[in-house]
């Protein structure tokens, strides 16, 4: 009779997900946890006086963190379609890249203007 631990071997991660490379798996960490930080960052810094309505700034820090957001969506969507059909062209980095380099910078740029 075999062990319950040889019958039900432990598997580190589902079938289902495809398997990710260190920088798509860096770059979806990045996407999610930066947008987070982006939408806390405009929600907090939104300046409105009674009688003088809102401050642009506030307006800048909401449509930056409302495209970058929009973008790491596309990014998280588009890097599970490549991985699950093993795509490793162009667009693969590009959409990795580009959520590693811009989440960053717009979290830096929403600092610097609140």
């Amino acid at each position: 009779m075999e062990s319950a631990s040889q019958q039900d071997p432990e598997v580190s991660r589902s079938r289902n997900l495809p398997p990710f490379e260190k920088r798509d798996f860096l770059g979806l960490v990045v996407a999610i946890v930066g947008t987070i930080v982006l939408v806390i960052i405009a929600a907090s810094g939104s300046k409105v006086e009674e009688g003088s309505g809102s401050d642009p700034s506030s307006g800048a820090l909401i449509a930056i963190a409302g495209g970058v957001a929009l973008i790491n969506m596309a990014h998280i969507v588009g890097i599970f379609l490549f991985e699950s059909v093993g795509y490793r062209g162009f667009f693969a980095r590009f959409f990795s890249t580009l959520s590693l380099v811009l989440t960053p910078l717009a979290i830096v740029v929403c600092l610097i203007i609140r």
